[in-house]
């Protein structure tokens, strides 16, 4: 309690019913929007809060994998919400993926961050070991993202597919714990993902 009332007695700009706008409502939006709501404000006098996305949803970008693979709807990674009303501003406006980083990758290369990202790949699975030749896909990145998605994919696709992982890097998610790593090599060998590590993409040209 006592950290509370010194963090918004940091805040003694807002004294009579302030209100804060806050741009963006991913994690970090959304996270500071609840965190304002839980501060013990002085005589009780919370700011009003203006929630602002350019989306109509929150999507919870941890489980677009499970919607790739048809484990969960859409609606249960991006529930509808409403947003709060506004003289503050936050700024928390996400990331965007950066197509312009290898040259081609804006003509061929499909990005993975979005939920309209996710909903494409779902119509696309569709069509998986459909054709006479294996699918080949390439994912760039082994951070935590690239590593789930080529697992996810890789489970999918099964022998219908050839998953092959780059990382400029010369092991998978660096900033992870060993422990973690060792256990995501193991998943990514079961699942015959191919590894390319200390390998940086100088340009792509489409399958």
């Amino acid at each position: 309690m006592a950290v509370a009332n010194q963090a918004a007695a940091g805040w003694s700009f807002f004294i009579v019913q302030a209100s804060v706008c806050i741009l963006g409502g991913g994690f970090g939006g959304l996270y500071t929007a609840l965190r304002l709501e839980s501060l013990v404000w002085p005589d009780d006098k919370k700011p009003q809060v203006l929630l602002v996305d350019q989306s109509d949803k929150f999507v919870f970008k941890p489980m677009l994998y499970e919607l790739l693979s048809g484990e969960v709807d859409p609606w249960e990674i991006a529930p509808a919400f409403k947003e709060l009303l506004k003289t503050r501003l936050v700024l928390a406006l996400g990331a965007a993926a950066k197509l312009d980083a290898v040259p081609g990758s804006a003509e061929f290369a499909y990005p993975f961050i979005t939920l309209a990202d996710a909903i494409l790949k779902l119509l696309e699975r569709k069509h998986f070991g459909k054709d006479s030749s294996p699918i080949s896909v390439a994912i760039v990145g082994c951070g935590y993202s690239g590593v789930e998605l080529a697992a996810t994919i890789s489970e999918r696709l099964q022998e219908h597919g050839i998953v092959q992982a780059i990382n400029v890097q010369t092991s998978i998610c660096p900033s992870a714990p060993s422990g973690n790593r060792e256990s995501a090599l193991k998943v990514l060998s079961s699942r015959n993902t191919k590894l390319y590590l200390g390998y940086y993409e100088l340009n792509f040209c489409g399958f």
